[in-house]
């Protein structure tokens, strides 16, 4: 199944081999995040997408694409061409980007380009200089994602 095509069967609802899937070629190396998959891998949302619709991963997922949703991972990166406008919530978590929404982290990197404008509660905070934060800031308890795929 090409590129192209999946992403499209997945981002219109269709479901393949009766499990969350989206595959992709990156400099000849395939990517895959299955809620199926046995070890986690790393995916990547290209800057050309725009999603629409929650994404839920397993593993790390580096983000580059404009997405409307929330986005629950393990370790997530937030790269700076990246627009989140949904909830975020991540074991580990780089904003190099701009979030939208609430964030929630055990670990939270706030880099000189990120941009945050929402709650955030999170268990270590380290925001650089030229980061901007707009909002709630709450100490918490570091938490497990809560990752449900379905």
């Amino acid at each position: 199944m090409t590129r192209d095509l999946l992403i499209s069967s997945i981002l219109s609802g269709q479901r393949y081999a009766s499990a969350f899937v989206l595959a992709f070629s990156l400099k000849g190396k395939t990517a895959m995040t299955s809620s199926t998959a046995q070890p986690a891998k790393t995916s990547f949302l290209a800057a050309d997408l725009e999603i629409t619709g929650d994404v839920r991963c397993t593993g790390l997922v580096v983000i580059e694409a404009k997405i409307i949703g929330n986005v629950v991972a393990d370790d997530i990166a937030i790269e700076a061409a990246a627009h989140v406008e949904g909830d975020v919530e991540a074991r580990i978590l780089k904003i190099d980007g701009v979030v939208l929404g609430s964030v929630a982290a055990a670990e939270l990197t706030v880099t000189a380009r990120g941009r945050v404008s929402g709650s955030v509660s999170y268990g270590t905070l380290t925001v650089q200089p030229g980061a901007t934060v707009e909002g709630d800031l709450k100490k918490a308890r570091p938490a497990t994602p809560h990752l449900t795929i379905s």
